[in-house]
């Protein structure tokens, strides 16, 4: 069971009007956000920035997965945990490190080859991230990885690629996630291609964001077709099926496989420069979508009533 099924679909060749990536409206620029970092110790479940007794919307919160976190990105706060620091499998939140490895080693402009044709990387990593694809992850992966390698084989190309995804994981300081392959599909019954916690995975879809957010533009709607030179244009139908039920939605990532269960990532901006990171692991494939609304609305709620102007 994986969702990275998407194949690439081709369409006559017409003109298509219009950027595929538009401007974040309403929100402060990503690059004037800062990371801090201030959590509750202990205890599974943890409401953080109220007093202790005061009642909170997370106090009624119930949910299938077996991890999740809501981080506050501007502040650097967690509003809410659970099992947060639990090491689970990613699945293909995998993807997110892939397109920051890739564009950390890589010109974006580099060209892809895939299925005779060739992207630039950056457009096949949005595409790759909004219709979970395998088949882009690792393409974008092993032409990455030749920039580190020098041009060696394929083989090579694609293990040093994996080597400087668990060096970016280092480098966020990302203490729980490490990866075996570009994807997250897994390896075996009983190894997943990746692991990661969901204090980290918050952490690293709220940076993936703030240094690449025309990235996730297409991982905020449910369509979204990438045209090519040639004329050929591929649609990519977005893994995650509620993006029309968040509110002001900036970046959103799925995971499905057999040992991970249902995983869920999201950014959506709660306020004017108030961007909001939630990751949920360990849920079920329906589950992690009912996982994310819930925490969605407790946090409007929690934020509404912590500043009720």
């Amino acid at each position: 069971m994986n969702e990275s099924h998407h194949q690439f679909r081709f369409f006559a060749s017409f003109a298509v009007a219009g950027a595929l990536v538009g401007a974040l409206a309403g929100v402060s620029s990503p690059s004037s956000l800062r990371f801090a970092e201030e959590r509750a110790p202990g205890a599974a479940y943890a409401i953080i920035g109220a007093a202790i007794t005061a009642p909170s919307p997370f106090d009624e919160v119930v949910l299938t997965a077996g991890a999740a976190e809501v981080f506050d990105v501007s502040t650097g706060k967690t509003i809410f945990e659970k099992n947060a620091d639990a090491q689970l499998p990613l699945a293909s939140l995998t993807k997110i490190m892939t397109a920051v490895t890739a564009l950390a080693i890589a010109p974006s402009y580099a060209l892809v080859p895939l299925n005779n044709e060739q992207w630039p990387l950056k457009d096949l990593l949005s595409f790759s991230l909004a219709a979970s694809s395998n088949e882009g992850a690792a393409a974008a992966a092993a032409v990455a990885g030749s920039f580190v390698s020098g041009g060696g084989d394929l083989s090579d190309n694609r293990n040093q690629f994996i080597t400087a995804m668990n060096g970016e994981s280092e480098k966020f300081g990302l203490t729980e996630t490490y990866f075996l392959n570009e994807t997250g599909l897994d390896e075996s019954e009983g190894l997943a291609g990746g692991y990661g916690s969901a204090h980290d995975v918050a952490r690293l879809i709220s940076r993936a964001y703030l240094t690449h957010p025309e990235l996730f533009d297409a991982t905020t709607k449910q369509t979204s077709l990438f045209t090519k030179e040639n004329g050929n244009k591929h649609e990519a139908d977005n893994t995650n099926k509620i993006v029309t039920d968040i509110p002001l939605l900036r970046a959103s990532k799925t995971g499905l496989t057999d040992l991970a269960g249902g995983n869920l990532a999201i950014v959506f901006d709660a306020g004017v420069g108030k961007p909001i990171a939630i990751a949920v692991l360990g849920s079920t494939e329906d589950e992690r979508f009912e996982d994310v609304k819930t925490l969605v609305a407790a946090t409007l709620q929690y934020l509404q009533k912590d500043d009720p102007k």
